[in-house]
């Protein structure tokens, strides 16, 4: 009796283990996307790109100043896209005054975006990523 629930147990924990390493194989691929962000000619030069996926998964990347985001680990597949630009503050919160070399500038040529980019349900900014590297530049309106 102990040897046949042994053996059932054994039985039972390698049909688990079988399982959990052919369902890790059937994982969604994975996609990159980058590309620069431009307003009426100007670059975007701070804030953040959203992109959220078929599933509704937010994932994010920072906007460089030379307007160049990248966003990694999306499932491949349709996704929309948002973006954030707030004034820059210049002084970080709490702190009034800072030694002159580590005072943060902030972007000179900073300017406003149109609010309905700050949403995905109305930015009107979407693509269908492919698994790997892609590039998607955002052009606001």
């Amino acid at each position: 009796m102990r040897l046949r629930t042994h053996l059932a147990r054994g039985a039972a924990g390698a049909a688990l283990g079988f399982l959990l390493v052919a369902s890790a194989g059937c994982s969604q691929p994975t996609a990159a996307v980058c590309g620069t962000l431009r307003h009426q000619g100007k670059t975007v030069q701070m804030g953040m790109v959203l992109v959220v996926d078929d599933d509704g998964m937010p994932h994010s990347g920072r906007i460089c100043p030379d307007g160049t985001y990248a966003v990694t680990d999306v499932p491949a597949g349709p996704v929309r896209f948002a973006v954030l630009s707030r004034k820059p503050l210049l002084h970080p919160k709490g702190k009034k005054e800072q030694p002159e070399g580590k005072r943060e500038r902030p972007a000179v040529n900073w300017f406003p975006l149109p609010r309905h980019v700050e949403a995905v349900g109305t930015s009107g900014l979407s693509t269908t990523l492919k698994p790997g590297p892609n590039t998607f530049d955002l052009d606001l309106q």
